[in-house]
């Protein structure tokens, strides 16, 4: 006896319909990494555009009144937190890649719905586990991006405090 005389469905039409929710899932996946990728895009220029941006034009602003060394120490020390913050927005983007590549070769049409799932949950378990480098990684750069151009930023305004009280500025 077969599926259809028993009442149940053929097993082509099992396939298509599994096909379909595959491609269903496929879109709501799509949707969803191309949702947070904008989001998260807009949220780095944010940062960047109002660290940065602030921090560099208070030093230009100023930079002639300063002592050449402390001129030097600030032009540093934000260099070395933009270059440092650069290179990680370098590592995002290719981890960003990968994951884009990983989601992509998910989304190949011609898998059923098992098989579909059993991609997912492998490229998931990966996924995490580099998740868990890459908030190290995160964790690093921000600490030595605060860090660099906090000093930066503390002695341009020792240096504004200095000067607003006639003192000689730090150091000369």
């Amino acid at each position: 006896m077969s599926d259809l005389d028993k009442g149940g469905v053929a097993p082509d039409q099992q396939n298509e319909e599994q096909r379909k929710l595959a491609d269903e899932y496929r879109r709501t996946i799509v949707d969803i990494q191309s949702k947070l990728y904008d989001k998260a895009t807009a949220y780095t220029n944010l940062v960047m555009l109002g660290g940065y941006a602030g921090a560099f034009t208070l030093w230009s602003y100023t930079k002639s009144q300063l002592p050449p060394r402390a001129n030097i120490m600030v032009a540093f020390c934000l260099g070395m937190s933009l270059v440092g913050f650069v290179l990680y927005q370098v590592y995002k983007i290719a981890m960003q890649i990968k994951h884009f590549t990983f989601v992509r070769y998910l989304l190949s049409p011609n898998r059923t719905l098992t098989e579909f799932f059993i991609e997912y949950n492998r490229l998931d378990k990966v996924e995490a586990e580099e998740a868990l480098r890459s908030s190290n990684v995160a964790l690093f750069v921000i600490a030595y991006c605060l860090l660099t151009s906090l000093f930066a930023l503390s002695l341009l305004f020792a240096n504004f405090c200095l000067v607003l009280y006639d003192r000689p500025g730090w150091p000369s």
